[in-house]
């Protein structure tokens, strides 16, 4: 079992694959190339959080702001690899 104490906060996570192109926006591999915007899965089996597919774009921002509220739209680039 993982200890809690040494869980990375989704924004290292992103830090440790996403690439900062020239126009300064966060590009992340997108696996598969199928994929629209880029997801991953967020909180923990263990306290029932666990979230798969959740977009990285708004994993970023609930994890610095809080749940998104209803009606509340990201658009973080005009490119789908993009997570700013």
């Amino acid at each position: 079992m993982r200890d809690q104490r040494h869980a990375k906060t989704v924004a290292q996570r992103v830090a440790a694959v996403a690439v900062r192109d020239a126009n300064g926006c966060l590009v992340m591999p997108r696996k598969p190339p199928s994929q629209s915007y880029p997801q991953m899965t967020v909180g923990s089996r263990l306290d029932g959080t666990r979230r798969l597919g959740v977009w990285v774009h708004r994993a970023l921002w609930e994890e610095a702001n809080g749940p998104l509220p209803k009606g509340k739209c990201l658009h973080p680039c005009v490119r789908e690899q993009d997570v700013r």
